[in-house]
Parts: structure tokens; C-alpha cells; sequence
């Protein structure tokens, strides 16, 4: 595969705090990648370097070949084929699923267009019968999947998914790996950023952790989580 986007040495401190170190990593093109750490380590830091909230004090980001710089704003960042969901979801509250989504396409679409972009997202999401259904109104699951639809609605190349199982039950997960898993058939790279372990072995081809904002291991991720440093550090005691 080859590398949609690569961190080289990035580093940021706020107020003394070291809040990531030398962090250096890569995302191949296609891959479902697991985001992994305890709190603190420095995931979402690393998720607003790449999306423009933050630029990094020293190193460099590069995705799909673009060195990104300060003139790489937020919105142009999207524009280049970056999404990002929240771990609360952040929908329109007062506006069906369906203008949730079509809202966002029209941005960038004529009406005709951002319609059948709507329809296109609806269909991949398996949310048509929400379609009507006020986003204040939706289950906790269904309001990560629309938040997700959002993103979709622009087209994405990649997408850094943070703590979409969070308050999640069993079934709902199991619904949620399979959108998953239809988000990367159809050629959506995937950082994934979650505490549920078994998320992560089921949906990651390749898992990286982060601690105390520094690297700290990588590889497949059932052989990953039974190091002693990651259980030491992220789990926090032996594994039963």
C-alpha cells in the first residue's frame, strides 16, 4: 500500500505541557488503522494537528503528497479529502437527517446534485427510514452514523473516527463494524481512535500506541495489545 498521509517528528506543547513528542507515524491508503492509548496520551492532539485546529511546533504532515502548512486551513483541508467525527456528534439538532446531510453537500453541489448526493449517502449508511426523523430525535448510534453521513457528504478519502463506539450496546457495535467495514470497501482510509479493545482487533488491519504523547508500539493488534509496555501502560495491569 502505499502512504496516504505521514507525521514526521511532530511535536506541541501548551504551557509547558508536552502534549506530543517526537511522534512520527504513517497511514497507508485503504487501511482501517487503530489509534490507540491511555487518556492523556495525546490522540486527539494528534487528530487536531491533522486537521488544521493546531499546527505542530516542529515536524511535518504530509497527506496525499501535500506538505501541509498554515495556508492549509480547516475547510481546505476538507476540501482535500480529510474528515473527522467528534466523540459527542455535533448534528443540526432542529433539522431532519436528511437536511443534516444535504446541507453539507450543497456546499459544494447544485441542488440536483446535492440531492443525489443525499440519497447516495442515506443508501451507504442504510439511513433512509431516518431520513425524516428530526437529529434531536435520534438514538445515540444513530446520531454517530449521521455524523459520519455528514462527513460523507463531501466526499472523503480519509477518515479519523474518535471513540464512535463510546455508549454504545453489544448490537449497536455490531452495526457500527459493519458500516465500518462498507465505509472501507468503498475505498475510505480509516484512523481509528477507540477505547473499546475489542473494536479495535475487530475492525484494525494495524494498530499504532501512543503514550505520554511519544510512540510507544506498533503491529497487528492482538499481538500489539499483549505486549507488557502497552499493558503496563494502556490497560494498566496483565491481561486475564
Amino acid at each position: 500500500m502505499s502512504i496516504l498521509l505521514e507525521a514526521n517528528d511532530i511535536s506541541i506543547s501548551f504551557g509547558g505541557i508536552h502534549a506530543v513528542q517526537n511522534l512520527s507515524f504513517q497511514v497507508k491508503k485503504g487501511e482501517v488503522l487503530g489509534f490507540i492509548g491511555p487518556n492523556g496520551a495525546g490522540k486527539s492532539t494528534c487528530i487536531n494537528l491533522i486537521t488544521g485546529v493546531y499546527m505542530p511546533d516542529t515536524g511535518s504532515i504530509t497527506f496525499d503528497g501535500v506538505k501541509l502548512t498554515e495556508k492549509h486551513t480547516i475547510r481546505e483541508r476538507v476540501h482535500m479529502g480529510m474528515g473527522r467525527t467528534f466523540q459527542t456528534p455535533r448534528p443540526f439538532g432542529n433539522m431532519t437527517v436528511y437536511d443534516n446531510i444535504f446541507t453539507v453537500a450543497l456546499q459544494q453541489n447544485s441542488f440536483a446534485a446535492a440531492h443525489e448526493k443525499t440519497k447516495e449517502v442515506l443508501k451507504l449508511t442504510e439511513m433512509e427510514h431516518w431520513a425524516d426523523v428530526a437529529s434531536a430525535k435520534l438514538p445515540i448510534e444513530m446520531r454517530k452514523w449521521l455524523d459520519l453521513a455528514r462527513i460523507l457528504a463531501n466526499d472523503p478519502k480519509f477518515i479519523m473516527m474518535d471513540e464512535v463506539m463510546a455508549g454504545l450496546n453489544p448490537n449497536e457495535m455490531e452495526n457500527s463494524f459493519a458500516l465500518i467495514e462498507r465505509l472501507n470497501q468503498a475505498g475510505i482510509t480509516i484512523l481509528f481512535i477507540e477505547h473499546v479493545l475489542r473494536a479495535v482487533v475487530r475492525v484494525c488491519s494495524r494498530v499504532i500506541v501512543i503514550n505520554e504523547g511519544r510512540f510507544l508500539a506498533e503491529g497487528e493488534p492482538r499481538e500489539v495489545l499483549d505486549r507488557p509496555e502497552v499493558i503496563e501502560a494502556y490497560i494498566g495491569g496483565k491481561r486475564s
